[in-house]
């Protein structure tokens, strides 16, 4: 009977324990899903997964990936996914500049960026960002980034912006881009902890330390603003596939080897501190001078023998300020007296044209004449737009007098 007893006790009480147990597992199962829906809801309307329909931001934050890859950046699926979603939405007008969020693998980061064709002064990257919520707020208060995009695959950026939410900063459109390596490039393992990774999020949030001191703060997008006019600048005032130098070395006499150079005087105009000159040690080579200004010296281009007749001719750029359009001016020596090889409208270069690598002027397959590349705008009546053409025409040399 005792024994009866015990056996229907042991039944109850692992009956209990079994209740115990599923109860337990329910109430985990259900606060994992309640802390999923959580942090997913908050995200709602501002996650997007294409290219196309995502609206355009001028700052992206690309969050970096742990833990980082052993040997390089091709060993992380997920730092690649980033990468290439970076590309895309720089390449689709969707992103102008960006911040690489989290630790030295940044730096690599950039670097493979910069190799996809993105500028690098459009690029910047903080190392101090530890994790993910490190690298919103430091975007948020370091950088005064109050717009942006954030890139990262789909469970880090629902808790980038709970983040953002939770700790009410200040910002305002804030959204996300899923840059979600392919399923067969994760494991299951990950593939599980990404599921689950998010449960602990509405409980750790209170502990995360908030800090208004991230040392020296700046306006990013102003700085990269800054650079990036700078750098047009620079790239206004040269012609792309053109080797400009201050010194160059030719035949331009006919007569020998000699060197020509960029004088700088110091002589207060009305348009600068500096006035430049086309110079040489050869007394018998004139000097003359040049148009530029102050932030940007004018530099010189052996152009070759242009026109066949045995001397090197003289290119360069009029520097300037403002304005996309410049005067290239061919020089050659006639008689010890500087000339202008040709002269003519096609020599007033713009922007665009310089910048697609076509050269301004060529030997022509005659000899005796120029070939020269020039930009062409008109309005098409019947495509209703306005159309740039790179045209080319066949020139003699004019050897006009210099009095400009």
């Amino acid at each position: 009977m005792l024994r009866k007893i015990t056996k229907i006790g042991l039944i109850t009480l692992n009956a209990f324990f079994a209740l115990i147990g599923i109860f337990t597992f329910a109430i985990l199962i259900w606060f994992t899903v309640e802390c999923d829906n959580l942090v997913s809801d908050n995200s709602e309307g501002r996650i997007y997964s294409s290219v196309d329909s995502i609206p355009h931001q001028t700052l992206a934050v690309i969050i970096s990936s742990t833990p980082q890859p052993q040997k390089n950046i091709e060993d992380n699926p997920f730092l690649m996914a980033r990468l290439n979603a970076a590309e895309a939405l720089y390449n689709a007008d969707k992103i102008g500049c960006f911040l690489i969020a989290g630790g030295q693998i940044s730096n690599s980061m950039k670097d493979s960026l910069v190799a996809r064709g993105i500028p690098d002064y459009l690029i910047r990257t903080d190392t101090a960002a530890t994790d993910i919520f490190n690298s919103v707020a430091r975007a948020i208060i370091k950088y005064s980034a109050d717009k942006f995009t954030i890139i990262s695959h789909e469970q880090d950026n629902e808790k980038a912006l709970y983040f953002i939410n939770f700790f009410h900063y200040n910002v305002g459109e804030v959204q996300a881009f899923n840059a979600n390596p392919s399923f067969f490039d994760t494991s299951i393992a990950t593939k599980l902890k990404e599921n689950f990774d998010r449960t602990y999020i509405p409980i750790t949030s209170p502990f995360h330390k908030q800090s208004d001191n991230f040392g020296y703060s700046s306006d990013l997008v102003y700085d990269i603003w800054r650079d990036e006019l700078f750098e047009r600048r620079i790239l206004n005032n040269s012609v792309a596939g053109h080797n400009e130098q201050d010194t160059i070395v030719g035949n331009f006499t006919g007569c020998g080897i000699d060197t020509l150079y960029v004088e700088t005087k110091k002589k207060k105009t009305d348009y600068g501190e500096y006035v430049y000159y086309l110079a040489s040690n050869n007394p018998k080579i004139p000097r003359i001078k040049l148009y530029g200004c102050d932030e940007f010296q004018p530099r010189l281009v052996n152009e070759g023998d242009l026109d066949g007749n045995g001397t090197v001719e003289v290119g360069y750029l009029h520097t300037w300020l403002n304005s996309q359009w410049r005067d290239y001016r061919i020089f050659t020596l006639v008689d010890s007296k500087w000339r202008y090889l040709v002269k003519g409208e096609y020599l007033s270069t713009q922007y665009d044209f310089r910048q697609s690598g076509t050269e301004v002027a060529e030997p022509g397959k005659e000899k005796g004449t120029v070939l020269i590349h020039y930009l062409t705008t008109y309005y098409d009546k019947v495509k209703d737009e306005r159309i740039c053409e790179i045209r080319d025409t066949i020139v003699r040399p004019t050897f006009n007098r210099i009095t400009d």
